[in-house]
């Protein structure tokens, strides 16, 4: 099969790779250097070069540099409300980033990238101690890193990437201590599982308690060791325990109504209600999974194959699908839904992924592996003869780009997915296949970051439309927006005091504060704020163009107007 027997050692190990060697299968030649110039070539080089897109990046943007301006590092506040869906260590990391290098887009989103990184160090990690076949941890690496979701949101400001290196973290330490045969080891190796699940508390709550669990007790259950892992349980809880104390100790004594809301709101009507914010059906993610996963999904039978004839009896197999589909079963079932909610479910998929191409591989069975190449290659010729359709007959929203500069780097990228994806087909030997096929889309991953539609641009990045007009927005002026681009509008002009024009969305429950009412502006206080304040340019107004076609009727005559695009956003100064 090709996965290493429990507690087998070091040295042990050393000989089996040494008699493969000895029988012509040499290790696979890939230099950790180049993996790594790769890693930042495909990641982090990119993060700069796109703007602030909302409303998920400038809120994540946001709370930390007002951490930072207040010096409360507490209590998170967006706009100067309190904002208690999350707790502290996500805006932590960003904030740390913004110290380090400046209050710009390069900044908020490193640490997501290098979240996304160490997640894919661990799992080569895991499966690089399990499994034998020098290029099977490679192949778990790169069908992580290059996995549609993984890729975005680990160059995305998102909290999402920490969770899921904190899960990450948890699940392979555990794994690590479950496979000891040690105690003290044993014993380091659950702290450290402790670490990250209190890390992953501080970082999206009661999920970093859940999701390990989720994994871990079905595996022990399979694995008959169900009573050793319950009575070792208490060294990842105390660990755990005394990482969240001190700041949820702290919060309460701050914000006393922090844990009622958090719980409730955020967690048990979330998962209970379908009418929440981000309502879906059951079936949502069995949907989303196959996008999320491109291009692998191509490969999903070749690893099924692989899998079926490897069998389960196998500790990392079993322990992979009970990491995948029980925290997977877990997100289905919840009433809210975002395609970003089953990152951490990437990780052990990328395990099953592996192993199952190598079985299948050792069976010397390719047809699989190139008819799912084949018709991956038909699917990018097809995207991109539709982006030339859209580009060239399409209208309006549908034209992808207005400088064909544009169009041209998505055909070079998608023209060099599809070349490297034949040759994979072509290749003869099974490492070199997957390698190719692993290859193939980072020059596109790449070069997207450079090619989002000029229509989500000005839907979504009113960054330069706003700074263009910094020079009439000063200290006494005051400003109001609507809550889609409030938290923009606070980070452009690194303000805390913008006003919301009713209704407040999800600065509603921090607006209800005694000392936040005054900044939510009815249509009658709205007109008395501009009639004590404008006509001198005092009061500007930022709203998308949308909003604005509705607050804009109530309201007198501007001084003076612009409008970035029919669906972006309009400066308004009275």
């Amino acid at each position: 099969m090709g996965v290493l027997p429990v507690g087998l050692g070091d040295k042990t190990r050393m000989n089996i790779r040494e008699t493969e060697e000895s029988n012509g299968r040499h290790p696979v030649g890939y230099p950790p250097v180049l993996i790594i110039l790769l890693f930042f070539l495909l990641f982090v080089a990119p993060l700069g070069v796109r703007p602030i897109i909302l409303p998920d990046e400038a809120r994540y943007a946001e709370v930390p540099r007002e951490m930072i301006a207040s010096g409360d590092w507490a209590v998170p506040r967006l706009n100067g409300f309190r904002y208690f869906e999350k707790p502290v260590m996500g805006y932590w990391l960003v904030a740390a980033s913004i110290r380090l290098l400046g209050e710009n887009e390069f900044a908020v989103r490193l640490p997501s990238a290098v979240a996304t990184g160490i997640s894919a160090f661990l799992l080569f990690l895991l499966v690089q101690a399990f499994v034998k076949e020098e290029w099977t941890p490679l192949v778990a690496l790169a069908a992580f890193l290059t996995s549609a979701e993984v890729y975005w949101v680990g160059t995305f400001t998102l909290l999402d990437s920490a969770l899921s290196l904190f899960v990450t973290g948890a699940m392979v330490l555990f794994f690590f201590g479950h496979m000891e045969t040690g105690r003290r080891k044993r014993f380091l190796f659950l702290a450290g599982a402790g670490l990250c699940c209190g890390l992953a508390f501080l970082t999206k709550g009661f999920l970093g308690f859940v999701l390990p669990v989720l994994g871990v007790a079905p595996f022990a259950l399979w694995e008959k060791r169900l009573r050793r892992t319950l009575r070792d349980s208490w060294i990842p809880a105390i660990v755990a325990l005394a990482v969240c104390l001190p700041w949820a100790i702290m919060i309460h004594g701050r914000e006393p109504d922090f844990w009622r809301f958090f719980f409730w709101h955020e967690h048990i009507e979330r998962f209970l209600s379908g009418s929440s914010d981000h309502g879906q059906p059951f079936w949502f993610f069995f949907l989303i999974f196959p996008v999320a996963a491109l291009p692998w999904t191509f490969l999903f039978p070749t690893a099924v194959g692989g899998l079926r004839r490897a069998g389960f009896k196998d500790p990392l197999i079993r322990f992979a699908i009970c990491w995948l589909v029980f925290p997977f079963l877990f997100f289905s079932a919840s009433g809210g839904k975002l395609p970003t909610y089953i990152l951490p479910c990437f990780a052990p998929a990328a395990i099953l992924l592996a192993i199952g191409i190598q079985a299948s591989f050792e069976k010397r069975r390719v047809k699989l592996f190139n008819g799912g190449a084949l018709a991956l290659a038909a699917m990018i010729a097809l995207g991109g003869v539709l982006v030339v359709c859209f580009q060239f007959f399409g209208y309006e929203l549908f034209e992808p780009y207005v400088k064909p500069i544009k169009l041209s780097i998505a055909a070079a990228g998608l023209f060099m997915w599809m070349l490297l994806i034949l040759s994979s087909i072509w290749a003869k030997r099974g490492e070199k296949k997957v390698m190719l096929f692993a290859a193939a889309p980072m020059l596109f991953l790449f070069l997207s970051s450079f090619l989002l539609p000029d229509a989500t641009l000005e839907r979504k990045a009113p960054g330069g439309f706003l700074l263009r007009h910094a020079g009439k927005i000063h200290p006494d002026t005051v400003i109001v927006a609507d809550e889609h681009t409030a938290a923009a509008v606070a980070w452009f002009y690194r303000r805390s005091d913008v006003y919301l024009a009713w209704p407040a969305g999800e600065l509603t429950y921090g607006a209800g504060f005694e000392d936040s009412k005054h900044r939510v502006l009815q249509k009658g206080p709205f007109r008395q704020l501009i009639a004590e304040k404008g006509g001198k340019g005092g009061v500007v107004v930022i709203a998308r163009t949308k909003a604005y076609s509705y607050l804009g009727k109530e309201l007198p005559r501007p001084l003076f107007e612009a409008r970035s695009g029919k669906s972006g956003y309009v400066f308004v100064q009275f």
